[in-house]
Formats: C-alpha cells, structure tokens, sequence
C-alpha cells in the first residue's frame, strides 16, 4: 500500500494533521475552531481549504500569534520575553515602595481601620450608656441636648482623625457642669 503523499499546494490538505500544520497550529485548536459558527467545512473528497481556513481565522482574530511568518513568531517571543521583563520590575519596584512604607497591604489598612470603627462605637456607647444618664439627671432638654452634642463630636473626630489617643471623660475635660 502506497503511503499518501502530502498535496505540492498549499491549498487543498487532505487531512486535519495537515491543515493543522499549514496553518502553523496544532490539532488540537484546530478542532476546536472547527465547531465555531462558520468553520469552513471540508470539501466533499475531504480535501480542507487553507485559504478559507486563514480568512476565517482572519476575521476572527483567532491564533494571530500562529500564523505568521517565523520572523513574526520570534518578535512575538521577544514581545513576551520584554514584558515579562517590565513585570518583573514592576513587581521589584512595589517591593522597594513598600519596604520605605509607601504603601500600605489592605489587610493592614483594614485592621487600622476596623480598630477605628471598633473605638469610636465603643466610645458611643461608653458615654450614651454609662456616663450620659447620670450627668443629664435633672437637666432641662437644651443642656442635655449640649452633652449630647459633645458626645457625636467626640465621635466624629474620632472617625476623621483616625488617632489612638485615650478620649478624657465627659466630667474631666475642664467644662464646668451646670448644676455644679
């Protein structure tokens, strides 16, 4: 039995190891390109079209990387070599920036932070429910609605500052207490 010579042209390719090959791709991918929407089909003596094969993969921007000339696989390479380069610098670069402290990992942000949050409602309720009720004993609503008032600056500068300073009680900050 004579083995099948492969066709001189590059047209017509009796099998998909073939077309695989023409194409400059493997096997592989070429079957799964053959089940997208519009593959060219092979023609009935199973002959497959290079030419339709590369416009199809033309218009649709498939395995650009593959078809071209040798020259073009090797620019492709030194493309990927450069950038993998730049990445690495980059990476190198964030190292250096972190350790002088100029920024900062998330989780780090997000302690600091939720000890923020976590001081500030504790101040919140340490005064609303400790201290408040027996300083606002027998006071009219405006002097009550005064501590109060001084109670959501508190925590408001708490929320905007960010510093860990202790906060002085409400009877020690120096303000003099109206029925004192």
């Amino acid at each position: 039995m004579k083995q099948q010579e492969k066709p001189k042209t590059l047209d017509l390719v009796p099998t998909v190891a073939d077309l695989a090959e023409a194409l400059g791709t493997t096997r592989k991918t070429l079957n799964v390109w053959r089940k997208l929407e519009g593959a060219p089909k092979p023609r009935t003596n199973g002959h497959h079209s290079v030419a339709l094969w590369r416009e199809f993969i033309s218009s649709r921007g498939l395995g650009s990387k593959t078809l071209g000339s040798r020259e073009e696989q090797l620019m492709d390479a030194e493309g990927l070599r450069a950038r993998k380069l730049l990445a690495e610098v980059e990476d190198r670069e964030l190292k250096v920036l972190i350790r002088k402290g100029q920024y900062v990992s998330i989780d780090a942000v997000k302690e600091r932070w939720f000890h923020h949050i976590g001081q500030a409602n504790s101040l919140l309720r340490n005064k609303l429910e400790n201290e408040l009720p027996p300083l606002l004993v027998g006071r009219d609503a405006v002097d009550m609605r005064k501590y109060m008032a001084r109670v959501v600056d508190e925590y408001i500068a708490i929320m905007n500052s960010g510093d860990q300073k202790k906060i002085p009680k409400l009877e020690t900050r120096g303000r003099k207490r109206s029925n004192d």
